[in-house]
């Protein structure tokens, strides 16, 4: 609860006590897997500390972000 006052009070801008008073009666609930809907393809997401997953098993949510410079 602590990270996601945090994370909230961070991207509202808004003192940690404000935010703690909305959410002190918050229920938070924990997913492994969300399916998308929004498209055709339906993508799934797996949180990986929450879904086990076999040992050959490749990470497909890894991201790569490489920078280049035009000069």
């Amino acid at each position: 609860m602590k990270s996601i006052t945090a994370a909230l009070a961070t991207r509202f801008h808004a003192p940690l006590p404000t935010i703690r008073k909305h959410l002190q009666d918050a229920v938070i609930e924990e997913w492994g897997k969300v399916r998308r809907i929004d498209t055709a393809e339906g993508d799934t997401m797996h949180a990986a500390a929450q879904v086990k997953g076999g040992d050959d098993r490749r990470d497909a949510t890894f991201v790569r972000v490489c920078v280049f410079s035009n000069m």
